[in-house]
């Protein structure tokens, strides 16, 4: 019996043993594993917790965030940083202002790393702004699938002030694929800053103001809508209409038509006419033969060289030309490699011309009649007149062209001050502005809104730039 009795003791002893082995194993475990989940959530925490001093160093000398927003952007499941910001000083320097910028930056390793940086080169100060005219859609910095397609987008609106009361803001629209952001749109959702953009269900809704003949700034205008659609792979226009009503009325009918098209619905106004969907071209009678006669020799052209008809062709052979016309015309063409045609003295033939191209009621000689000035109507197989078209790439193809000629223009003026034009014209609201900061980017000194004294900001469309001494 006492055999029996050692026995089932030692086997006793065993099993406690064996019970106080593991428990202490487990036990070890389970503070092991407490340690590392509590590890993971001060990390987590450390994330979720931006605090003041992180925002304030990751932010670039000589700027502010406007905004930020904390989201996985680069599809990595842990959170990243967007910031929206913009510089403090908003003083011309000289050099151009300091851009708005939108930075981005991921979780390395418990860091804070940039992977992106977007700005906009642009001459003048960009503000990063927020907008709630009509939707509160309209976004400042904000990230959203807006195309559901299970990758978020990266949405922010950047201003461009020019004035006391002119300004253009730009919605961009990105989202991050095989390692680098590509834009959803095919160009800046571009609005004035009475206009502004709304998104719903895979579908853009831009508007911007459209003025009448005789309106005012401060008068209510009409409304400019256009609505783009998700195509799998970009944002294209697919409708575009103008509302009946004006002012506060006008937006609400934005608002009402576009939510119509995303239910599927027939919008409310009717289809507009062509002239409703087009500002009217600046005409003139004389012009059209000499345009038409230009156009034909324009399109035969494979080099860079000015076109002229024949009456600007002996009129350049017997030495009428104004010396500064001659030299800014073969700047643009030997140096700049443009193909243009365009008229200097065709169409004025008298010294005392009046000129054609004034508003009623202002009366002045032109230049052309003494050849001191060109326009030129077709550039590098785009015409100017296509700033009316109401195709979008059309029209975005000549708001291009001109603006780089523009531009170009200035600075050949800015290396040579006898080559500087006293008059650089192509009366559309956004271009004149354009015209204005370059200027005040290359020789500043003045404030932004001084260059658009005597010109006129209506949405009167010209055929031409007028470039003149």
């Amino acid at each position: 019996m006492k055999r029996w009795y050692w026995i089932v003791a030692v086997l006793i002893l065993m099993v406690a043993t064996l019970v106080i082995v593991f428990g202490q194993r487990s036990t070890e475990q389970k503070s092991t594993d407490h340690k590392q989940a509590t590890k993971q959530l001060k990390s987590e925490q450390k994330l979720a917790e931006i605090s003041e001093d992180i925002l304030q160093g990751l932010t670039p000398d000589g700027y502010t965030i406007k905004k930020w927003v904390k989201a996985d952007i680069n599809q990595d499941k842990r959170p990243d940083l967007v910031l929206a910001c913009e510089a403090k000083d908003l003083k011309y320097d000289g050099e151009g202002f300091p851009p708005a910028k939108i930075l981005v930056f991921a979780d390395k390793n418990g860091r804070w790393q940039e992977i992106w940086n977007f700005q906009e080169n642009i001459p003048h100060q960009g503000y990063v702004v927020g907008r709630n005219n009509i939707s509160d859609k309209e976004p400042v910095l904000t990230v959203e699938d807006i195309n559901k397609d299970g990758l978020v987008e990266l949405i922010f609106s950047l201003t461009y002030y020019y004035g006391a009361s002119g300004g253009t803001i730009n919605t961009h629209i990105y989202n991050y694929q095989k390692d680098r952001f590509v834009s959803l749109l095919k160009k800046p959702l571009e609005h004035d800053r009475n206009g502004g953009v709304m998104i719903d269900d895979k579908k853009i809704c831009l508007y911007s103001e459209k003025w009448s003949d005789g309106e005012a700034s401060f008068d209510p205008h009409r409304y400019k809508t256009q609505v783009f659609h998700w195509d799998g792979k970009k944002y294209s226009q697919k409708q575009e209409f103008i509302t009946q009503a004006k002012g506060d009325a006008g937006r609400k009918e934005v608002s009402q038509n576009f939510q119509r098209i995303v239910q599927g619905k027939p919008i409310l106004v009717k289809k507009p006419a062509e002239s409703e969907l087009m500002a009217d071209l600046y005409k003139d009678s004389t012009d059209i033969a000499i345009k038409a006669d230009l156009k034909k020799r324009w399109k035969k052209a494979k080099s860079p060289q000015y076109i002229l008809d024949d009456y600007d062709r002996r009129c350049f052979q017997s030495g009428q030309e104004d010396i500064r016309v001659l030299k800014m015309l073969e700047e643009l063409t030997k140096n700049k490699g443009h193909i243009l045609a365009v008229r200097v003295k065709s169409g004025h033939p008298k010294y005392d011309s009046m000129s054609r191209e004034s508003d009623p009621g202002w009366q002045n000689i032109s230049p052309h009649s003494t050849a001191q000035a060109f326009d030129i109507f077709y550039a590098d197989g785009v015409e100017i007149g296509w700033q009316a078209s109401k195709d979008g790439e059309v029209r975005y193809k000549a708001q291009k062209k001109i603006r780089q000629l523009m531009k170009e223009i200035l600075e050949i003026g800015r290396r040579n001050s006898n080559l500087l034009p006293t008059q650089l014209c192509v009366y559309k609201q956004g271009d004149i502005l354009a015209f204005s900061q370059e200027a005040q980017a290359l020789y500043g000194g003045y404030p932004p809104d001084t260059g658009l004294r005597g010109m006129m900001v209506g949405d009167r469309y010209w055929d031409r730039i007028h470039v003149g001494y």
